[in-house]
């Protein structure tokens, strides 16, 4: 069994932005890759930025993207900026292989799937859905 007191605090999506769960006085722990994807795919422009070089900037486009009226123009913009956002984490081989699908399954509802295999050959699956501009997200594990 895993301690809930090893790694990093957990980040969890809100509609008010990020938000921390605690059991006991302790935050819940990430022991995964959780943390390391949602701040790449959500982080417009980090803060850091302007102490890297270039290409190792972290900023993602995925927010604007789906910000933008449905199309399949759009669609494909949403995949590429994911595509991209994660690609810091192939280059410090966090990730091995990443393959992006987005697709718009109601109205006004993107859903964005990632296909991602770390670097130890463990494959995981994102399903992340917007709706009004608060994202719900599932991490797992594919068998």
């Amino acid at each position: 069994m895993t301690s809930r007191y090893l790694g990093d605090p957990l980040l969890l999506l809100t509609e008010e932005g990020a938000d921390m769960e605690f059991i006991d006085g302790q935050p819940t722990m990430d022991h995964d890759i959780s943390n390391q994807i949602l701040i790449s795919l959500y982080t417009n422009t980090w803060w850091a930025n302007p102490l890297l070089p270039i290409d190792e900037r972290l900023e993602s486009g995925v927010e604007n993207a789906t910000l933008q009226p449905i199309t399949s123009t759009s669609l494909n913009a949403v995949s590429a900026a994911a595509t991209r956002a994660l690609q810091p984490l192939i280059k410090a081989k966090v990730l091995s292989e990443l393959k992006a699908q987005v697709v718009n399954k109601t109205s006004s509802q993107i859903i964005i799937y990632l296909l991602l295999k770390l670097s130890n050959g463990t494959i995981k699956q994102l399903i992340a859905a917007n709706a009004n501009r608060y994202w719900q997200y599932v991490l797992r594990t594919v068998e």
